[in-house]
């Protein structure tokens, strides 16, 4: 029989299902019965259209996938290179101005005290991206660190809480028995 036919029949009969008794409720679970055979029918026919579709569209996905990772992998190679570059470029400023610093150190009476010798940072643009400055806290003085800092409380050493300390000061004015060790983040999209 055809399945709209059968769907007609149990729907005409559900549609006068009543349960007051015994036997009311013996011919309405005969008729429950036929409708969870209808829908299970249904879901046969409804799968043997659609199971061959779900299974090329996985093919399709896994095809795609194969073709996209070279690209994610060199994605990734790429922003590794670029932040390391970043790094090292970071580094020699650093370097840079800790001897100019030594510099006017030695010599105070050429440079005036107001004027703190900085060393510009160049920042280089590519296009589609954008860096995020990312501060990371390292605790080496486990003993030198107060109890608190800028009115933070520290109880015990909480990298979590440092980072996000270390962000939000820019990586200036660590507390003591903590360093700041910077790296920049490449951000596409």
């Amino acid at each position: 029989m055809d399945i709209e036919k059968s769907k007609a029949l149990v729907l005409k009969q559900a549609s006068g299902v009543a349960v007051h008794d015994d036997a009311s409720q013996a011919s309405a679970s005969a008729v429950l019965v036929k409708v969870r055979h209808i829908l299970k029918e249904i879901e046969t026919l409804r799968k043997t259209m659609t199971d061959p579709l779900e299974k090329k569209k996985k093919e399709i996905i896994a095809h795609f996938r194969d073709i996209a990772q070279p690209l994610v992998e060199a994605e990734a190679r790429i922003n590794k290179a670029i932040s390391d570059y970043r790094l090292k470029e970071f580094a020699k400023r650093l370097t840079e101005q800790e001897r100019l610093y030594r510099e006017a150190a030695k010599n105070p009476s050429p440079i005036p005290e107001a004027i703190i010798p900085h060393v510009a940072q160049q920042e280089k643009t590519i296009e589609g991206l954008s860096w995020v400055d990312h501060w990371q806290a390292r605790v080496v003085d486990l003993n030198a660190v107060p109890m608190y800092w800028q009115d933070v409380q520290i109880l015990m050493p909480y990298e979590p809480a440092l980072n996000s300390l270390a962000n939000q000061n820019k990586g200036q004015n660590p507390p003591p028995g903590v360093v700041y060790d910077y790296k920049p983040f490449p951000r596409s999209r």
